[in-house]
């Protein structure tokens, strides 16, 4: 299945999403953007027995053979984008995850986003070390549930 044509977000007017598409050891990463792609990623996030608010643009995707490896998802809250889900279906292959996240961050700055946020749970503590270490994360706030960071991309 191949990404095409424009598709309206919150960030910025029209976006043509038909160049989003890396293909990196078999592995095909790219922007969801039909009710097949989202429908996809909430069975792979039911089956990994995540919680996650409901997925807006840019959510990510990495397909390899017809099988969905992994997925990046977007959620706003209060107008800003967060960072999240990150679901592997193997989590034992971590560079699937990395693909994921540098595939999202260059679609986010193609629509013209300078910043998102993120949020670490308390219980998801190793993630933290990770956020900590991705080039211009901060942290914004701490609360009893989790992190609050910002990144700028």
């Amino acid at each position: 299945m191949k990404a095409s044509g424009p598709v309206r977000n919150s960030y910025t007017q029209e976006v043509d999403i038909s160049h989003y598409i890396r293909r990196l050891g078999g592995v095909e990463y790219r922007v969801a953007n039909n009710p097949g792609d989202y429908a996809a990623a909430r069975k792979l996030i039911k089956e990994k027995n995540v919680e996650a608010p409901k997925l807006t643009f840019p959510t990510i995707l990495a397909w390899k053979d017809g099988e969905l490896l992994g997925l990046l998802g977007t959620y706003v809250k209060q107008s800003v984008p967060y960072l999240g889900p990150l679901v592997l279906k193997y989590p034992s292959r971590p560079f699937t995850g990395i693909r994921l996240l540098d595939s999202y961050d260059n679609v986010m700055r193609a629509t013209g986003v300078e910043a998102y946020a993120i949020f670490v749970y308390k219980e998801e503590g190793d993630m933290q070390k990770w956020i900590e270490l991705m080039p211009g994360a901060k942290l914004r706030a701490t609360t009893d549930e989790g992190w609050h960071y910002i990144r700028r991309l």
